[in-house]
């Protein structure tokens, strides 16, 4: 390698000095320079998205806090939550009666609306902890009114 660069002139040496530079620096723009900027442009992206994420992750992480206090409340009653249904949907408390079985009730209504009939059910699946069983509503010959059988259980814990 020595006698090989010694039989070179001076301008030789410089030429290929000149290019072995380049090279270098070619090499190291190719190997070091462009994966550096590849990956800073590609975080200039990927970091926003990574903050938004972060962001909903936290908001998830408070609703699942709010939810699991949601559901440590106490279990409503279930012949308090038949009552208030039933108020809450127009159904007098005299047209109606609630037989309470463990963790059932059977609900039998002689004669309502059956709009109030089936307002009185949503309202009453929409409770904490109550659950549709068993539904059977029979038309009565005096127009819309309807006859309502029902039994509702407690949902399991």
């Amino acid at each position: 390698m020595k006698a090989f660069w010694e039989n070179r002139t001076e301008r030789d040496r410089t030429a290929i000095g000149v290019a072995a530079i380049l090279s270098a620096l070619a090499i190291a723009y190719a190997y070091v320079w462009l994966p550096v900027t590849r990956e800073r442009d590609r975080l200039l992206v990927r970091v926003p998205e990574l903050r938004a994420e972060a962001r909903a992750l936290e908001s998830d992480a408070a609703e699942l806090q709010r939810l699991k206090g949601i559901a440590r409340k106490p279990p409503l009653d279930l012949n308090a939550a038949i009552e208030q249904a039933a108020v809450a949907s127009g159904i007098t408390a005299r047209s109606g009666d609630i037989s309470q079985h463990g963790e059932s009730a059977r609900v039998s209504i002689a004669s309502a609306q059956a709009a109030r009939g089936f307002s009185f059910v949503a309202r009453l699946q929409s409770a904490h902890g109550v659950r549709l069983n068993h539904l059977r509503m029979t038309p009565l010959s005096d127009g819309d009114r309807v006859k309502l059988e029902a039994v509702f259980v407690r949902a399991p814990q």
